[in-house]
């Protein structure tokens, strides 16, 4: 497995660079974009993990090695995908469906790593979650999500309420000055649960400023359903 370990770091690499492109996928927040896919990004991902792994590591010859390497990329990639899209802002209903069929196209972009994508549990699990709520209003979100120990990671599920909010609502990252990138580098590093939706709360707090400062009269629609969730979260992990 060692030497392969350059050559899958450098894969990882791409596919991270590729999926972060999802941020400039064009369309998204219109109404007239095709709701099918797969989008640019997607596209882009399917032929460079077909490239990579027939040029570079199906000519090993430890089938055992290759597997593993196939599962671990497989389970990055879903979690790099989930990451991206529950960050994406702002985007249509139109645009909602068509990620949602990149769901469904990110399956057949993995099935040349992994033949049976079910043995990746719950990475394969939260896929297919992912790919129904993704579409869902905030409060079908939340009740579809609240049963603790849960497929969809509760930080997934504030980023994806976010998306549902005004412009003054923003998401975490945007409100402690960070670009995409720099989130998903602050994920990698912080994957404690309790770190991540001290994030959140830190984002909550600063729209309450806002609030504040602008005399706005009324909280965001979505705010209470955040805060809501944020807190049934937060007793759970006390």
């Amino acid at each position: 497995m060692a030497i392969l370990q350059p050559l899958i770091a450098s894969i990882n690499s791409a596919v991270n660079v590729i999926l972060l492109s999802m941020h400039r996928e064009p369309g998204l927040n219109s109404s007239n974009i095709s709701t099918t896919g797969p989008s640019l990004y997607m596209k882009e991902l399917q032929d460079f993990i077909v490239r990579s792994w027939n040029t570079h590591i199906l000519p090993f010859n430890d089938r055992a090695v290759i597997e593993e390497a196939g599962r671990n990329l497989a389970i990055r990639c879903i979690e790099l995908f989930v990451q991206n899209l529950a960050t994406i802002r702002p985007i249509s209903f139109a645009g909602r469906q068509r990620l949602k069929a990149d769901c469904h196209h990110l399956e057949g972009a993995l099935k040349p790593i992994v033949a049976d994508l079910s043995s990746l549990g719950k990475s394969f699990r939260l896929l297919r979650a992912i790919a129904s709520l993704f579409t869902a209003t905030p409060q079908e979100l939340v009740e579809q999500t609240v049963e603790e120990g849960g497929v969809v990671p509760p930080y997934i599920v504030l980023f994806m309420l976010f998306g549902h909010a005004g412009n003054d609502m923003a998401s975490p990252h945007v409100t402690a000055g960070w670009g995409n990138e720099k989130l998903l580098q602050w994920l990698e590093s912080h994957s404690a649960e309790r770190d991540r939706l001290e994030l959140i709360t830190g984002a909550l707090q600063k729209y309450r400023s806002v609030i504040r400062q602008k005399n706005i009269t009324q909280y965001d629609p979505v705010y209470p359903i955040v805060t809501s969730y944020l807190e049934n979260v937060a007793k759970h992990l006390n």
